[in-house]
């Protein structure tokens, strides 16, 4: 057996062991129809149609019926060349036809009388109107992707591009929740959070404990592209009363490429907070780095194809608390300087505990609980560092850190035109 078929057999393996935690996706629901005609308009039987991947020169064939109509069923997201040759008329040719996830397209042909040895060229420049359902959203391509500066780098956070949908997410990257903290926030045509639903490579992605938030957050190296989904979507879909976000994972082509990058952020070039300032403190520390790589190519050209992507996260953000911490004079139970207890005569004396051990505003150290003269000699309360009688006395910026890895693997295998194979894998 080749190293290239081994090497396929023991990923098959690796991601069939891996299954309560990889996605293996059903399909992408794309598909691709028509019917090809003749100048009269009259349908052409038994026409051949060639599809081919540009990215991977993967091919797919399909063939007219008597009603002149043909399907293209789960078609891989990118773009194809289109040939259609029949009989007795010149062969169609049409270049640039791009497949999003979850799209059915219609494409309807028309041939001219003629030689099967001349061709007819169509260059697929025309904005396309879904004619085939009545499902409204939209798609974020590879470009928006690529180009749009996202704070924390979560894919989430361009679905609120789609018409309907309504942002909640957090200013903070990392205290939304979710693994890279973007969380979900996010509401289509005001219906509340539980009802949307999250999906990869066309397999559901939804985590069942809050069934809310996604289960993972595939990097946005890693993504060709993702779909929204608001409203009037098929029972192909699960179920769903709010929007549903389809992501498509890149795959390998028929050339060996890769990349690898780094987003950051860095208190030297942020302002200072406004309570800060006032306490003259110094910017909070912020530490943002995103890094990693991809790669991906052939295993076995036109057939066998794997993409890989590995990236790590490092968060450290200083967060301004404004608190009141004890006194001195108040952790040796005296009370009468403290500022909320300015007009106060006296402490109330708690049920169950002797009246001797209060008077006015003094508690008794001889009733204090033993836990809470561990904790004082333990020295567990920082120290006031804002003077004057304000209760907030206790300005700081603790600083909270976040590390985050990810790595995502990908394998395609075409065992023939009509039957094809794909999984993927993430480890968070």
């Amino acid at each position: 057996m080749k190293l290239a078929t081994w090497f396929f057999v023991v990923c098959v393996l690796f991601l069939s062991l891996m299954q309560p935690v990889a996605a293996w996706a059903q399909n992408l629901n794309a598909s691709i129809s028509g019917f090809v005609l003749d100048p009269s308009g009259a349908a052409v039987p038994h026409a051949q149609l060639t599809f081919i991947n540009t990215a991977t020169h993967v091919t797919r064939m399909s063939t007219t019926n008597s009603a002149g109509r043909y399907l293209l069923a789960g078609p891989d997201v990118g773009t194809y060349d289109v040939l259609v040759k029949a009989p007795g008329f010149k062969a169609w040719h049409q270049t640039g036809l791009t497949v999003s996830v979850g799209e059915n397209i219609t494409l309807n042909v028309k041939l001219a009388i003629g030689a099967v040895t001349q061709t007819v060229t169509v260059a697929a420049n025309a904005a396309r109107v879904n004619t085939s359902n009545a499902e409204i959203g939209g798609v974020i391509g590879h470009s928006q992707i690529a180009s749009i500066a996202v704070n924390g780098r979560d894919y989430i956070t361009l679905a609120a591009l789609v018409p309907g949908a309504v942002s909640r997410l957090p200013d903070s990257p990392y205290t939304g929740g979710g693994s890279t903290g973007g969380g979900s926030n996010i509401v289509f045509n005001g219906v509340r959070l539980g009802a949307n639903n999250w999906m990869v490579d066309g397999a559901e992605n939804l985590d069942t404990g809050s069934d809310v938030a996604p289960e993972t957050y595939p990097a946005m190296a890693a993504i060709q592209e993702f779909r929204v989904l608001t409203s009037n979507y098929s029972a192909a879909y699960p179920a769903a009363a709010g929007g549903i976000v389809n992501v498509a994972i890149k795959s390998g082509t028929d050339q060996f490429r890769g990349s690898a990058y780094e987003f950051f952020r860095n208190d030297a070039l942020d302002a200072n907070s406004f309570f800060g300032n006032k306490a003259g403190l110094p910017v909070t520390p912020l530490k943002q780095n995103d890094f990693g790589f991809t790669f991906g190519g052939p295993i076995k050209r036109n057939k066998t194809f794997f993409f890989y992507s590995q990236e790590w996260r490092r968060f450290r953000e200083g967060l301004t608390t404004r608190l009141h911490t004890p006194s001195p004079l108040e952790l040796e139970g005296n009370f009468s300087q403290s500022p909320i207890l300015s007009n106060a005569k006296s402490l109330k004396t708690p049920p169950g505990v002797a009246k001797s051990c209060i008077s006015g505003l003094q508690i008794n150290p001889s009733c204090f609980n033993p836990n809470a003269l561990a904790l004082i000699k333990a020295g567990v309360f920082p120290t006031a560092d804002v003077s004057g009688n304000s209760f907030i006395n206790y300005v700081a910026a603790p600083v909270e850190p976040i590390n985050y890895g990810q790595e995502l693997v990908r394998i395609d295998h075409r065992f023939s035109d009509s039957l094809q194979l794909f999984g993927h894998y993430i480890h968070e």
